[in-house]
């Protein structure tokens, strides 16, 4: 019974709260992912800016960084989860311009290991997501969070 007892009090203590968000407190395992990566992103220059695929604006904000693709942002997410047709979501993202904003300024792509929803975003913008496979390659790693910085020409 005491053990129970202390494990269901860890369970329930709070984390430590965002800087951006202080009453947020969460000790799962995930959230202590995210915090790593919140933290990351937060020590990169301020001008630095940072897109999550599939979409989670919410990285950005606890982060302290503007989006990468502010216009694209709610295509995006509706396309990827299914709220508007994948016509409509094509037509709400020009994926030509989103890739050349992400070639305008510093940025760090944020990939989300989520299988359905990087189906989807397959499906429905495979331009941008073949731009950003093809042009990004890994600077950093938190358990479903893999973070991306343009290759060098030197090809790494």
């Amino acid at each position: 019974m005491q053990l129970l007892a202390q494990s269901v009090g860890l369970l329930r203590a709070p984390g430590p709260g965002y800087r951006r968000a202080t009453a947020i407190h969460d000790l799962s395992a995930t959230a202590q992912d995210a915090r790593a990566l919140i933290d990351y992103l937060a020590r990169t220059p301020e001008e630095t800016r940072v897109v999550v695929l599939p979409s989670t604006q919410m990285i950005e904000f606890l982060a302290g960084r503007r989006s990468a693709l502010e216009k694209e942002e709610f295509g995006l997410y509706l396309g990827t989860y299914g709220l508007v047709t994948d016509a409509t979501a094509r037509r709400l993202v020009d994926q030509k311009a989103a890739i050349a904003e992400l070639g305008a300024h510093p940025v760090l792509v944020v990939r989300v290991r989520d299988p359905q929803a990087t189906a989807a975003l397959n499906r429905v913008f495979p331009t941008l997501l073949a731009y950003v496979d093809t042009r990004f390659r890994e600077v950093a790693d938190f358990g479903p969070y893999q973070v991306l910085a343009p290759a060098t020409a030197a090809g790494d």
